[in-house]
């Protein structure tokens, strides 16, 4: 297998961004498992809110596939900012690079995972990010395509993580006010 991103790393909250892309009703409403990714992109809005890791949040054309879905919208800072776009990369925003640029990893989540997220990835790869997408927190309409998606990505030389994976790494040690903030939702995510 050939990985061009070659480091092997931990994450850590102050080197991290963390991108939700488009998710919207009508998306959320087509596409394969639904409940679950929305539970696992809850928890991670909740990790982001515990630890400080900034969240970009992108909508592609909101004017005909309505907004970011109400469960995550109220997971947001009030001032959050929501960044609509007509192109599949969200890179290809100026304000989404620019609230990203002093990272170095970046986790994606959301949806489609063959189109949005693949194409977000691959460019921020290019770009010498340390790029993650989370394996359980995207999905597509078509289940082969999310999984042809992931496939290319691990290819490219993206890593592929869980939820619970980005959450236990970035929190790091149980017995810290973080973990306890976490604990009520890892014990049951339908908390998130």
């Amino acid at each position: 297998m050939n990985i061009k991103n070659e480091t092997v790393f931990f994450l850590h909250s102050e080197e991290t961004a963390f991108l939700l892309v488009d998710v919207q009703k009508s998306l959320m409403n087509a596409v394969q498992d639904n409940n679950r990714i929305e539970t696992n992109m809850k928890l991670l809005l909740r990790l982001a809110n515990v630890i400080g890791i900034p969240v970009t949040v992108t909508t592609q054309n909101a004017s005909r596939l309505g907004p970011t879905i109400d469960s995550l919208t109220n997971l947001l800072h009030k001032d959050q900012k929501i960044y609509d776009k007509l192109v599949f990369s969200c890179l290809r925003v100026k304000s989404v690079l620019e609230e990203i640029q002093s990272k170095k990893t970046i986790v994606l989540f959301g949806v489609e995972a063959h189109i949005c997220i693949f194409q977000t990835s691959i460019q921020a790869l290019s770009a010498g990010y340390n790029v993650i997408v989370v394996n359980d927190a995207v999905s597509s309409r078509v289940i082969e395509n999310k999984e042809s998606g992931l496939q290319r990505l691990r290819e490219a030389g993206v890593i592929l993580y869980s939820t619970e994976m980005v959450i236990y790494e970035l929190l790091g040690e149980a017995g810290t006010d973080n973990f306890r903030a976490m604990l009520p939702y890892l014990k049951d995510s339908s908390k998130a």
